[in-house]
């Protein structure tokens, strides 16, 4: 009896401090979240890290797991919910911290691989960027007012207006007494060459303000541009042979820098706060004071683009590729727009006051300069992924192929194509492969099952059928690679496509509240009367033996197969969008622009409110059943079954989950496309390759060497 009493004993001091253990790990992990939430996102990656690998091997290997239960699960989406947010939305990769002093100015290499880091004592450090290390330290004597390299040439001008130049490798400078002389108000340097504009102040107070142009290597003056009283800003281009300048007049004044001849005179009525010219030299881009973005073509003095909305803008820069415009507002949030499509592309929200410096050499990273003097790079639209794709225009909607291979993708445009993400040439235009039809897709559907009734195509049993509906009023049918199939003609009133599981029915929405049944070759079988409204969706039960349908008129019902009205589901304020089946069919999840899904049992009971804020338009259930994903407003949102909020994820258009549950499509509006890993190793393997760059200049601690490698399972 005492032996049974010590051992019940034990094993409950065994459960309490597994239990214990466990719940510590679960706070870690949303303590990591609320740091990465706070502003430290490669601080926080690091946490969610090292939490996740101890869930990983310890908790789900743990040989104590069945005394957890639940527990368990809690830990690991715990730790999967974290991971998948950060990852999805991480933009920082690497920043370099700077201690030697005051930092004054900063600058980087053409190639971005080494930075020169000029302080208040008038010392100059050099160093690598990505992974810290010092390459040279020296002095001048002053304090330094900017710098510039140009291979391992580098320019210093000191705030008592002298300038020197030397190679950085030797720490030798010596002074350029020309450019010296000067009364320096402001300055460009060419981003590649050895041009330098300088804007000197003149005594005379008619006009104060003229521009001269110099190549700093010889310390010998290029030109000089007409003074003028107004002067507002000044672009060189990155060749240094094309110069702008502004004045208040409402004049823009492009010169060829070298010999002072003018090229051509833009007028524009609004104040330019900020000026610059493309890599190129073709096309000038301005904001003005009163919040315009204004492009022009200067060599035909045409003006390209005029869009308002940019009020708190302060600066605009070209990407060295000319593809974007890095426009900085005053709040330090930094907005890529696209010059040629007249589109956001990303926003990167670096810490306030910081300082923008520049886009990389390739385009997909902008550099920062905290006011602690940390040296940030940002990526651009490269949210951690296991493959991404950049698509023209956005994307109305996501699909896997059976094998997961092969992703679908409807873009606004009503154009289908298909993603092969393990091949460069992974795009295949399916819509636009049919000569004879190649009108936009209004809409579609797609079937795993393929029917052995169509012909032509000797389907197996693993092949995917895809049904498109175009604004000429036929449907198409075409197989997984893309081919055509069979085509159904006149019939313009269908605005929505269902597939049956077996994919023996396809079922229609259209106009007059009706759902229609059709078998695979077109033959109607039954038609579902009932609701009082436009059908927005339509769901097959996983047997197929059941059909819902969701409705404006704020109702679901339910259907047996051949059209009898089972139930009506009652609740929703507001017009019901999307309605799916659990992969068990035992559960019906219903979304409603009444900003709430819905779960309920097939018998009409509700089980569940996930309670949103906005409208939502689409839900699906992962395919182990334990996951909810509900889109609204550009938000994805994950929850479990009980309709407890895991994961939000912002600036999403569509989603999809692959087939095995392993991985989730994602598109963003700017019509980027990623797959993203939804279990726990795969999170935690990407989270690690994203961590690389810091990890590289930041060496963790000793006992925290190895939580980005392989370790060992044993028991907490």
């Amino acid at each position: 009896m005492g032996t049974a009493t010590i051992t019940l004993f034990g094993w409950k001091t065994v459960d309490a401090y597994y239990r214990t253990k466990v719940e510590q790990l679960i706070k870690q992990s949303q303590q990591s979240l609320q740091q990465f939430n706070n502003g430290q996102q490669l601080e926080g990656l690091q946490q969610a890290l090292q939490t996740g690998q101890t869930v990983n091997q310890r908790v789900q290997n743990s040989p104590f797991r069945w005394l957890l239960g639940d527990q368990q699960n809690q830990a690991i989406q715990q730790s999967t919910a974290t991971l998948q947010q950060m990852l999805m939305q991480i933009q920082l990769q690497n920043q370099l911290e700077i201690s030697s002093g005051q930092l004054t100015s900063l600058d980087l290499s053409s190639d971005w691989k080494i930075a020169a880091l000029a302080f208040s004592n008038g010392t100059i450090a050099i160093r690598e960027i990505q992974t810290g290390k010092p390459l040279n330290q020296f002095s001048v004597k002053g304090k330094i007012l900017d710098l510039h390299m140009d291979g391992s040439d580098l320019v210093v001008i000191l705030d008592n207006g002298k300038v020197q130049m030397g190679n950085w490798q030797t720490g030798q400078l010596h002074p350029l007494p020309q450019i010296s002389q000067q009364s320096l108000a402001n300055f460009r340097f060419s981003a590649q060459g050895r041009t330098i504009a300088l804007l000197i102040s003149d005594p005379d107070i008619s006009k104060p303000f003229r521009v001269e142009v110099w190549d700093w290597k010889t310390d010998r003056k290029l030109t000089t541009l007409p003074s003028v009283k107004d002067f507002l800003d000044f672009a060189l281009s990155p060749d240094g042979k094309i110069l702008a300048t502004a004045t208040g007049a409402g004049t823009v004044q492009v010169w060829n820098s070298q010999t002072g001849q003018s090229l051509a005179q833009v007028t524009t009525s609004h104040r330019i706060a900020s000026l610059d010219l493309s890599p190129d030299g073709k096309t000038l881009a301005a904001i003005t004071t009163d919040g315009f973005l204004q492009l022009w073509n200067w060599q035909t003095q045409k003006q390209t683009t005029q869009l308002s909305g940019f009020n708190s803008a302060v600066i605009l820069h070209f990407s060295p590729q000319g593809n974007a415009l890095a426009i900085v507002s005053t709040d330090s949030k930094i907005q890529l727009w696209d010059p040629k499509k007249q589109q956001s592309l990303t926003q990167v929200s670096p810490t306030s006051n910081s300082t923008f410096l520049g886009v990389s050499p390739d385009g997909r990273q902008l550099a920062m300069l905290t006011d602690q003097g940390t040296l940030q790079l940002w990526a651009l639209g490269i949210r951690a992924a296991s493959s991404q794709i950049q698509l023209d225009g956005s994307v109305s909607s996501l699909w896997f192929s059976p094998d997961g291979q092969q992703v679908g993708m409807v873009a606004d445009n009503g154009l289908v194509q298909l993603w092969k993400p393990q091949q460069k040439s992974s795009i295949v235009p399916l819509n636009q492969l049919d000569s004879a039809n190649p009108n936009p897709v209004m809409s579609l559907s797609v079937n795993n099952l393929a029917s052995p009734n169509l012909p032509q195509s000797s389907p197996k049993k693993t092949d995917q059928i895809i049904i498109t509906k175009n604004v000429d009023g036929t449907m198409q049918f075409w197989n997984q690679q893309g081919t055509p199939l069979k085509r159904l003609s006149n019939i313009d009133e269908v605005n929505g496509i269902y597939f049956s599981p077996n994919g023996q029915t396809i079922a229609t929405t259209s106009d007059d509240n009706a759902v229609r049944l059709w078998d695979i070759e077109g033959k109607p079988s039954a038609t579902l009367l009932g609701h009082r409204d436009k059908v927005n969706y339509v769901s097959f039960s996983p047997n197929g033996q059941t059909i819902a349908t969701a409705s404006d008129d704020r109702t679901v019902r339910l259907w047996d197969s051949q059209g009898k009205l089972l139930k009506i589901l009652q609740g929703h304020r507001d017009a019901v969008t999307s309605i799916r089946f659990s992969p068990d069919g035992k559960i019906i999840a219903t979304a409603s622009d009444d900003t709430t899904t819905r779960l309920w049992n097939t018998e009409g009971k509700l089980l569940a409110t996930l309670q949103g804020r906005d409208a939502v338009s689409s839900v699906s259930f992962s395919p182990n059943g334990q996951q909810i994903a509900t889109l609204s407003k550009d938000t994805l949102q994950f929850w479990d079954t009980q309709g407890n909020l895991q994961t939000t994820l912002p600036d999403i258009s569509s989603f999809a989950f692959s087939p095995n549950g392993q991985q989730i499509a994602l598109a963003t509006p700017d019509g980027v496309v990623s797959l993203v890993p939804t279990d726990l190793p795969s999170l935690l393997a990407q989270g690690c390759q994203w961590l690389q760059p810091y990890l590289q200049s930041h060496p963790p601690a000793a006992q925290d060497r190895s939580y980005c490698s392989q370790r060992s399972s044993s028991p907490m």
